[in-house]
């Protein structure tokens, strides 16, 4: 098993998340960390505290409460070494309680395997698929829980297979000013994943983080002519700045900080900058959204260097449930 593993390393750590540059070697199971959408990587991951739709989800699973609309969203990425992932989610909530599922996929290009007799063959590194389902409730005001239970499924060089269970859980607090909260969750708990009797621990770290929120005043929306559909309306017209910062530590006690920072532009357009301090691979990223009606398109883009920069698109849907 150990020589699947280490053929496959490499190629993962290219194609995974911002925080995956934190992941110590010794770590199986890396596709539980590939739930991250465009928005979430724009802003350095520092979303253990962000609420309004399923960015914040796959790392505070009590922000699904949270969720402004019904939202339903897609992603699909190549990454160096012929990596692709996809990704496919959708959430509601009416306030009080909230679900959402997602399913995510890794697929981690060939690689050759030449054994000690016989001829080379090529052959898919890694082939990997994670569901995950969350669920969340607002017990008072102000005070969130939320928990994520995850199946995977991971298949190496088409001979070694394995299968993990892990779970999520999480709080999400309003503070005692307006826009400010504290979120703090522990993401990808479990036994392990296991190839051949060989056990490798799961991506385990846990979260703490606080967000401020902003909005223009009620005056410059009015001003600004946004009347019309429910998604142009809902206070949502309005300007809003939104600012995280996450600490973060792994199961083997390294500690990481993120930092994002977002400014939407009257239900139009927004743009995104964040980064990670401390580790092995302090980056930055950036990003921007944009809405067409019911729609929203994200883009981020990952500086680490020249092989391993990413670039994400998501595509999300809203839509209410009263009718409207």
């Amino acid at each position: 098993m150990t020589s699947f593993r280490k053929a496959s390393l490499g190629l993962l750590l290219g194609a995974l998340p911002l925080a995956a540059g934190a992941v110590d070697s010794r770590t199986g199971g890396l596709t539980l960390l590939e739930t991250a959408d465009a928005r979430a990587t724009a802003l350095g991951e520092a979303v253990t505290a962000l609420t309004g739709d399923l960015s914040g989800v796959a790392y505070n699973p009590a922000s699904v409460t949270t969720l402004e609309y019904a939202q339903f969203q897609s992603q699909f990425e190549t990454s160096p070494g012929d990596v692709r992932t996809g990704l496919l989610g959708g959430g509601w909530t009416n306030q009080r309680v909230g679900f959402a599922a997602s399913v995510a996929y890794l697929d981690a290009g060939t690689i050759e395997i030449v054994p000690t007799l016989g001829p080379s063959a090529t052959r898919r590194a890694q082939q990997d698929f994670v569901g995950a389902l969350s669920a969340g409730a607002a017990l008072a005001e102000g005070f969130r829980l939320g928990v994520t239970g995850k199946f995977l499924s991971s298949r190496l060089a088409e001979e070694a297979s394995a299968t993990a269970l892990a779970g999520d859980a999480g709080v999400l607090i309003n503070l005692f000013a307006p826009g400010l909260r504290l979120g703090a969750s522990a993401q990808n708990v479990g036994a392990g994943v296991t190839y051949r009797n060989v056990e490798d621990p799961l991506p385990t770290f846990y979260r703490v983080g606080l967000s401020f929120e902003a909005r223009s005043p009620e005056e410059e929306a009015s001003t600004a002519g946004l009347g019309g559909p429910w998604y142009m309306q809902m206070g949502q017209g309005r300007s809003r700045f939104w600012g995280g910062a996450d600490a973060i530590i792994d199961r083997w006690g390294a500690v990481v900080g993120a930092v994002g920072f977002e400014w939407e532009l009257a239900r139009r357009a927004a743009l995104r900058l964040g980064g990670r301090v401390g580790g092995e691979d302090p980056g930055f990223t950036g990003g921007v959204g944009f809405w067409l009606q019911r729609w929203r398109v994200d883009y981020s883009i990952q500086l680490v260097d020249e092989l391993t920069d990413r670039h994400r698109f998501t595509l999300s849907y809203f839509w209410r449930t009263d009718g409207e």
